[in-house]
């Protein structure tokens, strides 16, 4: 969602056209999360906005079991 107050909108999406659309999973979701800043993770990573996180996950390919695991074990290095 938005928060600009000229243009605060709402946008809905579900887990499958994520995946059929763009070839976000779920761990991929969590994954975008802490690299664009959530609760866990505030400020996130800087200089990573989400045009650049989708061109990440295109070069990833299909999302496959693991990857949240494989970007935590990253983060810990």
């Amino acid at each position: 969602f938005s928060t600009d107050p000229k243009h605060y909108y709402v946008s809905k999406y579900s887990a499958k056209r994520l995946r059929r659309e763009i070839g976000i999973s779920r761990e991929r979701i969590v994954i975008m999360s802490l690299i664009l800043g959530c609760d866990y993770s505030p400020g996130g990573v800087y200089g990573v906005g989400k045009e650049n996180l989708i061109k990440l996950f295109q070069l990833w390919g299909q999302p496959s079991r693991g990857e949240l695991d494989q970007v935590q074990s990253r983060r810990e290095q």
